[in-house]
């Protein structure tokens, strides 16, 4: 369930490989890829805080996560 914070559009990638995070800037159309450091969890929600950062529910691993996102 990818979702929208500004111009940029965040998705996950989930699987046992790949299980990354995506980040795709529709102004500048680039994309870049971080592999999920908790493993084979499955994202199944993701929601962005009110400061722009995300929140990933990892289901395969029992843990909820917390991306600092860098402007």
């Amino acid at each position: 369930m990818p979702i929208a914070v500004g111009n940029v559009v965040w998705y996950s990638e989930s699987a046992v490989r790949p299980n990354t995070l995506v980040r795709f800037d529709s102004k500048s159309e680039r994309f870049q890829t971080w592999v999920m450091p908790s493993g084979g969890g499955v994202v199944r929600n993701m929601m962005a805080t009110t400061d722009g950062n995300l929140v990933l529910a990892c289901s395969g691993v029992n843990r909820v996560a917390l991306v600092e996102v860098g402007n």
